[in-house]
């Protein structure tokens, strides 16, 4: 067996584990900060088309944004240590 075959399943596991963290980190997230962020990242739609469907701003959904991204990027890291 190769040295890569036999590394796959570790592989597997830290991809899960890394899953699972992530999906705990977005969970902790305030709703409307969870809501911008999956359709801004996942769903990739524009900023102007977030506003309306939250009813907010622009300036509203870019702050929404930038802080679901670092209490994500906060959350992530604590979870390392």
């Amino acid at each position: 067996m190769s040295g890569s075959a036999s590394s796959e399943p570790l592989h597997q596991l830290v991809r899960s584990q890394m899953n699972i963290q992530l999906q705990n980190a977005l969970l902790r997230l305030p709703l409307p900060e969870r809501t911008t962020l999956a359709l801004a990242c996942v769903r990739e739609l524009p900023l102007a088309e977030i506003a309306v469907l939250e009813g907010t701003t622009v300036g509203a959904i870019k702050t929404r944004l930038h802080r679901a991204k670092a209490k994500l990027r906060q959350s992530l890291e604590a979870s390392d240590e």
